[in-house]
């Protein structure tokens, strides 16, 4: 299902970034995206998990988001992004959490595991070449939605998933520090070039309240479609006719 969410995010991303290509040069012209400052979107799966906590194991899911790269000189350049599907949880939390209705006893190898969605803001201060772009910066997260599940078969062979929300018992604003390492896949269209990233973060902030001292770590391989202006779309036009 996490796949299917991916391949569906990917599609979603490359359809929206078409469309947006006429929106943005229609709303925005080239006050998004120009030679100084581009503008696009993140597409990446992520692998997610909590320290602190000894047998867990990562949690594969996706993430969706924008970002823009705003040019300060040659080598360097700041990148606010805006992650609107952030994920956070962990794996094989059989030994920290339990499902009471029903009792575990009564299905057949039950997984128990955490998934949650933050809107995240990563701000990058990256140092930029030709090929690739190194960055680190500050992250602030506000968690939207985290459930606990228990996924298992029943003694009749049943696929059963149970969801318990964790409201409160989790707190929804996180802190950390995060970094990038972007490659350019058009070197020679540097600004305007998809990248291939990948990202890690870690968060400062508790994520429990009342048990068990667990921060928040992702990593992440992204994919960054950029949205093209019209002065870029003329400029890649007027090197093809030459």
């Amino acid at each position: 299902m996490r796949l299917k969410g991916f391949l569906l995010a990917c599609l979603m991303a490359l359809t929206l970034a078409a469309k947006s290509q006429v929106m943005w040069i229609l709303i925005f012209g080239d006050k998004l995206s120009n030679d100084r400052i581009q503008s696009g979107i993140n597409v990446s799966l992520a692998s997610v998990n909590y320290t602190g906590f000894d047998e867990s194991k990562n949690l594969f899911t996706w993430a969706l988001g924008g970002f823009t790269d705003i040019q300060l000189n040659e080598h360097w350049s700041l990148q606010p992004e805006f992650v609107f599907k952030s994920p956070t949880g962990a794996n094989n939390l059989n030994s920290y959490f339990a499902f009471d209705t029903p009792p575990d006893s009564l299905i057949k190898d039950p997984g128990i595991y955490i998934e949650g969605t933050s809107f995240s803001l990563p701000v990058f201060i990256k140092y930029e070449t030709k090929y690739f772009g190194l960055g680190l910066g500050p992250q602030l997260s506000l968690a939207y939605s985290t459930n606990l599940y228990l996924s298992g078969k029943t003694l009749d062979d049943a696929t059963l998933k149970l969801k318990n929300r964790m409201g409160e018992e989790i707190y929804k604003f996180d802190y950390g520090i995060s970094s990038t390492l972007e490659f350019y896949l058009n070197p020679r269209k540097k600004q305007s070039s998809m990248r291939l990233g990948l990202k890690y973060y870690y968060g400062f902030g508790k994520v429990f309240k009342d048990k068990y001292t667990a921060h928040n770590s992702v990593f992440m391989i992204s994919l960054g479609i950029p949205v093209v202006s019209k002065s870029q779309l003329e400029k890649q036009q007027k090197a093809i006719e030459e």
